[in-house]
């Protein structure tokens, strides 16, 4: 028996088009951000729509852009949350992070 990718998943995926930059987790001097927005996001992962393909395995830092409209505790009208994590698959569909425990939400400018 066979179960699609969907039936695999415990958590709830929200298709939300937010605005997004990826980074290699080993930031090196002249590396820019590759610039993404989200297709669907869960608690434990992303599929993000990237101009550049990432290589399966390689550690990644991303940071996705929140609008803070109902949020009255962050100052500001937006906020990002840091993330890292494994890249799992690339390619026409987008970019697939697994998320690791490492979080940071910040109010931003």
């Amino acid at each position: 028996m066979t179960t699609n990718k969907k039936e695999q998943r415990n958590l709830q995926r929200f298709e939300l088009c937010l605005p997004a930059r990826i980074y290699p987790a080993e930031k090196e001097p002249g590396k820019k951000a590759i610039p993404a927005s989200t297709i669907n996001i869960c608690a434990n992962g992303a599929l993000l729509d990237s101009r550049k393909e990432l290589p399966v395995g390689s550690a990644v830092e991303l940071e996705i852009v929140l609008h803070l409209d109902e949020l009255e505790k962050l100052q500001g009208e937006k906020a990002q949350i840091k993330l890292s994590g494994i890249v799992l698959r690339t390619g026409p569909e987008g970019t697939a992070i697994a998320f690791d425990e490492k979080y940071e939400l910040e109010p931003i400018s």
